[in-house]
């Protein structure tokens, strides 16, 4: 049964003057580690099991739909800013240090609070700035705060890197409508990824093998759901359209840009 996006049940579904019109009951710990799961295959099958790979270029709550079964399963959707990395691509487009492929890009291009400080640098898109936005969907799954507070003009990523720092410290961190029911454990582990995801230097985050490979370190019984990553991801018809059509062209939504301080950022609504 899809009940809506990963955005509705943290913050709450808005309508078009973002005015919050309703909420779905709080995601128990356990799902939100089955959603950080669920989407890291999707990321995997994204820049791992296609060919060429496929950076998403969006990843967001809003862009992660929730189904309800036996458990709940998170699908990543709407590539309308992807990119094959085989477009326009030679060798000397390799990453250096990881060997994987970069996608070039003339506009910065993504969603507040969500975008690779690297990329507003450089305008060089590469696995590592999906990275990036995984571990602010990660972030947001254990505080339930939003990527970008705009009222206050700060990122989720400022507010909670004191927090990251001080590991043993998280419980003003984490989201009060969990009641303190988690394994303390899991979220100073998930916390853990969530800062290294979120490095300012791209060499220093993990690829999404890496990832799994913690996930399936440190939550056992949520990941034997890893197996194929194409069921987690949302319109896989979108990217046998990319596939077969290296030039089709996607939707700007680009806003100029100006300087790159990190909480100066992009908007992509």
């Amino acid at each position: 049964m899809d009940r809506g996006s990963l955005y509705d049940h943290l913050h709450g579904e808005v309508n078009k003057q973002s005015v919050v019109i309703s909420k779905e009951p709080p995601l128990t710990w356990e799902e939100r580690v089955n959603i950080a799961v669920s989407v890291a295959v999707g990321i995997d099958y994204l820049h791992y099991g296609c060919s060429p790979p496929v950076y998403h270029r969006d990843i967001k709550t809003a862009n992660i739909l929730l189904s309800f079964e036996q458990q709940v399963i998170a699908k990543v959707a709407d590539f309308g800013l992807s990119k094959l990395t085989s477009i326009e691509f030679s060798e000397s487009d390799e990453d250096f240090n990881t060997g994987a492929p970069k996608a070039e890009a003339t506009q910065v291009q993504g969603s507040h609070g969500y975008i690779d400080p690297e990329f507003r640098k450089t305008c060089v898109y590469t696995e590592k700035s999906d990275i990036y936005s995984y571990g602010v969907v990660l972030l947001e799954l254990i505080t339930a705060k939003k990527a970008s507070d705009q009222k206050n003009k700060i990122f989720l990523t400022d507010w909670a890197t004191p927090y990251l720092d001080e590991p043993r410290d998280l419980l003003p961190f984490v989201d009060p409508s969990l009641n303190d029911k988690f394994d303390e454990e899991e979220l100073i582990a998930m916390a853990e990824l969530a800062r290294r995801c979120i490095d300012l230097s791209p060499t220093n985050r993990p690829t999404v093998k890496d990832i799994l490979e913690t996930l399936r370190t440190v939550f056992k019984k949520q990941t034997t759901m890893i197996s194929t990553g194409q069921t987690n991801i949302a319109s896989t018809m979108s990217i046998s359209t990319m596939r077969s059509n290296s030039s089709l062209d996607f939707p700007d939504h680009t806003h100029s840009i100006n300087s790159y301080g990190r909480s100066e950022i992009l908007p992509r609504e």
